[in-house]
């Protein structure tokens, strides 16, 4: 019961952290494009001569930052995509975990195996058969 607990606010916590992840890479991606520009635009004034080339160290340096910056966003925004599959999956093994441990305890208190109830649903199957076979009035 704690374990599906907790992978619900797992899930819970994964999806509203999805809207945040996608936001911040949408800024990045315009970071980028602005840097792209400032480095098209230093260099252009650097061919020129109107600026020395520090200026266009420091937009290739802006750059590189920024896209690194948006590498680390998208990882973190597919993480938090996959986060909600990983608690369901977790919510999923504790309900098929529940089961198991409630025939364990059948078998511990001498009730009706698994097993005899098979046997049972075995022989309902043959008196449908028979049911099923005999020819209408």
């Amino acid at each position: 019961m704690n374990q599906g607990l907790i992978s619900y606010g797992d899930v819970e916590d994964a999806l509203t952290d999805l809207p945040a992840f996608s936001d911040e890479v949408g800024s990045l991606r315009a970071a980028v494009n602005a840097s792209q520009n400032y480095l098209r635009l230093a260099k252009a004034q650097y061919n020129y001569g109107l600026v020395d080339y520090l200026i266009v160290i420091d937009a290739e340096r802006t750059l590189l930052a920024n896209q690194l910056s948006l590498a680390q966003a998208v990882n973190l925004h597919v993480a938090a995509r996959i986060q909600p599959l990983r608690g369901w999956g977790r919510q999923a093994a504790a309900a098929r975990a529940r089961p198991r441990r409630a025939c364990q305890s059948a078998r511990a208190a001498g009730t009706a195996t698994a097993e005899s109830a098979s046997r049972v649903s075995t022989a309902e199957m043959g008196r449908i058969r028979k049911i099923a076979t005999r020819s209408p009035r």
